[in-house]
């Protein structure tokens, strides 16, 4: 305890830490030196995101849906991907105080306009695309959106019991939310401007935001959205576990391997697999749509394209993979 103390003290007195070092830099707070190890930063949902309260300008979390670091900006409630490119699609702007939300809409060529809506109690929880935000209150969850004439709306659906699960939002022109809470999806297309509802066989878990589809699992299915569906694909086994980037799902349980592709056309294609032995790892590069699943006797290869869904090989191993390396440069 007195080494701890003596230690957060100078700390304190010098405003540098070093892990690894005893001479940090010195443009540095803290200098994390290690050959061997990284520094994992907090990983969390878009929904579990918007709960910080009072968020710092610069904050960096792991998104859980999206697979991608990003950082706070300008203490304005806007989240960016860390990487140079800024959003320029932003349409409008909702400011929410006690029993109000405040939107201000750009998008009215050189004016822009301010709209004011009543809103049932506290915000508990948003998530964002470029032309939609959706909301929750203790009774409602809210869609605020521009109609064809530029003109922002919004739109609400009463809530029933049940602790909230999980929210995700495509990032598509026709974007698809869903809300789990207790055992209940609730859906807003923006295409048509409507929410609608649908009863899980029990409490879902593993949502995951693929380009222009929502998946998630419930009890002994998997369900996703799809248009205007809220579509379900039975799968076998237990303790379901989900890997999803924008353009490809997998799960798999104690007995099987499943892939999930959107296709182009509508609809899913939907791919099955055998285990033997149990999944231990997951290795996507985000390149040449393919996908690398390790079991204890095989590593499995998904190769996935839109326009035909997806198409599994897979090789005998001996043991465990030591390393992987990937040919590239970032």
């Amino acid at each position: 305890m007195l080494l701890f103390t003596a230690f957060f003290y100078n700390s304190i007195l010098q405003a540098q830490v070093g892990i690894g070092t005893t001479n940090p830099d010195t443009s540095t707070i803290l200098d994390i030196r290690s050959s061997t190890k990284g520094v994992l930063i907090p990983r969390m949902t878009e929904l579990q995101r918007s709960r910080i309260t009072e968020t710092a300008d610069g904050l960096l979390v792991q998104d859980l849906h999206t697979g991608k670091t990003v950082t706070n900006r300008n203490n304005y409630g806007q989240w960016g991907i860390v990487d140079p490119v800024i959003n320029q699609n932003v349409n409008f702007t909702a400011f929410f105080t006690a029993g109000s939300v405040h939107v201000l809409n750009y998008d009215l060529g050189s004016n822009h306009q301010w709209i004011t809506f009543p809103i049932s109690g506290p915000l508990q929880g948003v998530c964002s695309a470029d032309n939609v935000i959706i909301f929750i209150t203790q009774t409602h969850v809210n869609a605020i959106f521009e109609d064809a004439n530029k003109v922002v709306q919004l739109s609400s659906q009463s809530l029933s019991g049940g602790p909230v699960v999980d929210m995700g939002i495509t990032t598509n022109v026709s974007s698809i939310a869903v809300l789990l809470k207790g055992n209940t999806a609730y859906r807003f297309r923006l295409s048509g401007a409507t929410w609608s509802t649908t009863a899980l066989p029990s409490t879902p878990a593993n949502l995951r935001v693929l380009k222009d589809r929502i998946i998630f699992t419930a009890g002994t299915s998997v369900f996703y959205a799809d248009g205007n569906a809220l579509l379900s694909q039975p799968i076998s086994g237990s303790r379901a576990a989900i890997y999803a980037n924008a353009d490809a799902a997998i799960i798999h349980t104690t007995t099987n391997l499943y892939s999930f592709v959107p296709l182009a056309i509508g609809g899913m294609d939907v791919q099955t697999n055998t285990l033997a032995t149990d999944i231990t790892n997951v290795y996507d590069n985000g390149q040449k749509n393919r996908i690398v699943v390790q079991s204890e006797d095989k590593l499995w290869v998904l190769r996935y394209d839109p326009s035909v869904g997806g198409q599994w090989s897979s090789i005998n191993i001996t043991g465990p993979v030591d390393k992987v390396v990937a040919a590239d440069k970032f």
